[in-house]
């Protein structure tokens, strides 16, 4: 009995782990200029820790922003949003830049759905950067 209900424990606890953190890979980036240009960034979300990792595959160079979850929501274009802010407090505890403070999406085709992208907005940059998967780019027309 003992042994089935350590393993009960440690099934929900590994569903709840999963359930907080998000690893999204994308190929393609936004231009200004409304064109695509072939880069591939990795976004691990984890919210257990109340961190995101941004990779450059390209150049391997990651960046770490302290984020906390915001909202779900629905954006103009009727796709799903998991929207994540910068935790300004742990920001200024931990004595970082303001300059990492800013907005941070994964957006899906719908609820539940097929990722498409990540949308970073930043302060310092006043810009919202699109980073589109496989699946993004043939859905989105920008």
């Amino acid at each position: 009995m003992k042994n089935i209900l350590t393993i009960l424990i440690l099934t929900i606890c590994s569903f709840s782990f999963a359930q907080t953190n998000l690893s999204v890979t994308t190929n393609y980036r936004k231009m200004p200029n409304g064109e695509t240009a072939k880069e591939s960034f990795t976004f691990i979300f984890n919210t257990n820790s109340g961190t995101l990792l941004m990779t450059d595959n390209d150049f391997g160079s990651t960046k770490e922003y302290l984020i906390k979850f915001k909202e779900t929501m629905y954006d103009n274009g009727s796709l799903f949003n998991i929207v994540y802010q910068s935790d300004a407090v742990e920001n200024v505890l931990q004595n970082r830049s303001k300059s990492d403070n800013g907005l941070f999406a994964v957006f899906y085709d719908e609820k539940n759905g097929n990722v498409l992208g990540v949308k970073v907005a930043l302060v310092s940059t006043g810009n919202v950067e699109v980073y589109l998967t496989e699946k993004g780019k043939s859905m989105i027309k920008y």
